[in-house]
């Protein structure tokens, strides 16, 4: 691998990216005076971390379509030492994104492109493709995803979280990088590289700003010469939505005897409402694609509807403490149960990533909430203590001496979270905005869940009555706050 002043991008199986550091890849000389041209290190990471002012936009406006592209002027390329040069094979035309329930496509256009099979400068490893990602619309790059040569005559794309990489992290080893596999793929005849990303890779954002960069290694075929890179979309990146249901235009909400409630485009895909059941409901969880849910009652049965599957359960076995609410996988082919002790049961393809079972707690465990990328999981004490596992951070909680704590919505980052109190009071950590509460007006009923919209800019509460409270860009849909209801509203999800 090429390192000094060419740009070295290298992908196997096993490790995702590997740069020159500034240091090593020495101070080129750029275009205007007084200046001088970023590697790609640092080029990648003023897309992580500078914000709108590399480009990624805030939040806010109207929603995207879930296809969107961006065109870019030919010509434009640069080599390593930042001076203008004219390089087809690294000419960006032209970027598009379809945002579908499972993978988020992108087909970057290059008129000279060359085939990554066959071409040296691929297969060695140093040229590529890099889509920096913002998937909680704060303007900030969180997610990477690389296309280049596998060094086996194919092509392969791979996505990290890189919400806390900077410069030195990426010229850096690569091993301690979570990798998640995608597709890649160069369509000769149209001359348009492909990436498929995994909506799980993304934390299954519903909607995501992408920024691209193409880097060309002209060195193995032309002597001499140095890397040259194109930035597309540098001003107007591309924007989409996740092509599902779960839009934020509709809710749903569950009673103890298993009775849906669905407002908005939420459909009603069935319930236990007119059922016996051995123990009450005690949560629901929606499908990705928003076309089905589960029901969790308390001694962990399962009650699937629409196209939710269903995995397996705890209904028949003996367990310590009851069962208190059910996460699911961002693919929705598995799912965790949580029990008041803090007890994890995990089915499909959810991981263990360990439990507080048998720890001591400061009060029951009430709630669970995964992480967006399904590696990791908070649990929710009633005295507002947050007891992290896996990929899921620390950072903070309640007091003990406040209202009981009820429940958890993660941001799409995965960086932040609300916590929901049973007097209306939130509190919001991470990268959650503060968007009120109802600390100042308690509510006619408990609060007892919350949910947040997929842009990450909003939440809904919902009380024990079924009454419905907005913040943020959370729409009001309906309620049942005037409705007698036969057993009392128990969680909600949107």
């Amino acid at each position: 691998m090429r390192v000094g002043r060419r740009v070295a991008l290298a992908i196997t199986t096993a490790a995702l990216l590997a740069l020159p550091s500034p240091a090593r890849a020495g101070a080129p000389e750029a275009r205007s005076e007084g200046a001088r041209a970023p590697d790609l290190a640092e080029r990648i990471e003023s897309l992580l971390r500078r914000g709108s002012a590399a480009g990624l936009p805030t939040g806010g406006g109207p929603r995207a379509a879930s296809t969107g592209s961006a065109d870019d002027p030919l010509l434009d390329t640069i080599d390593q030492d930042g001076a203008d040069t004219v390089e087809p094979r690294a000419d960006i035309q032209r970027v598009a994104l379809d945002h579908g329930a499972d993978v988020l496509r992108i087909a970057v256009t290059v008129p000279g492109g060359v085939d990554p099979t066959t071409d040296p400068g691929w297969q060695q490893g140093s040229s590529g493709i890099v889509i920096v990602h913002d998937v909680n619309g704060d303007g900030v790059g969180d997610h990477l995803t690389v296309l280049v040569g596998d060094g086996a005559g194919g092509l392969t794309s791979a996505t990290i979280d890189a919400s806390d990489l900077t410069s030195a992290d990426l010229a850096g080893s690569q091993d301690a990088f979570p990798v998640c596999a995608g597709s890649g793929a160069f369509e000769a005849g149209a001359r348009r590289y492909v990436l498929g990303v995994p909506s799980p890779c993304l934390g299954g954002a519903y909607e995501v700003r992408s920024t691209a960069l193409l880097v060309f290694d002209r060195a193995p075929a032309d002597p001499g010469t140095s890397g040259a890179l194109d930035v597309v979309a540098e001003v107007e990146p591309v924007t989409t939505t996740r092509n599902t249901t779960r839009d934020g235009s509709g809710y749903r909400f569950v009673a103890a005897d298993g009775g849906i409630f669905s407002f908005g485009s939420a459909g009603f895909k069935g319930s236990t409402g007119g059922t016996v059941l051995n123990r009450p409901v005690r949560g629901m969880e929606v499908t990705p694609t928003g076309l089905g849910y589960w029901l969790v009652a308390s001694d962990g049965g399962i009650f699937s509807f629409g196209d939710a599957r269903f995995l397996g359960s705890t209904g028949g076995r003996r367990l310590n403490q009851p069962i208190v609410g059910m996460a699911a996988t961002p693919t929705g082919a598995g799912y965790w149960l949580a029990a008041a002790d803090g007890g994890i049961f995990t089915f499909g393809d959810a991981r263990f990533f360990g439990s507080a079972g048998g720890a001591p707690l400061d009060a029951p465990v009430v709630s669970i909430t995964p992480t967006p990328r399904g590696l990791g999981y908070w649990l929710l004490t009633a005295a507002g203590t947050v007891v992290p596992f896996g990929d899921a951070r620390d950072l903070g909680g309640s007091s003990p001496f406040d209202a009981p704590s009820v429940d958890l919505a993660a941001t799409p980052s995965g960086d932040g979270y609300w916590l929901a109190r049973a007097d209306g009071s939130v509190l919001a950590f991470g990268d959650a905005r503060a968007l009120g509460d109802l600390g100042a007006a308690p509510p006619a009923r408990p609060i007892v869940g919350i949910a947040g919209t997929p842009t990450g800019r909003g939440f809904w509460l919902v009380g024990s009555d079924g009454g419905i409270f907005s913040f943020g860009d959370a729409r009001f849909l309906g309620s049942t706050g005037a409705t007698r209801l036969n057993r009392p509203i128990v969680g909600m999800s949107a």
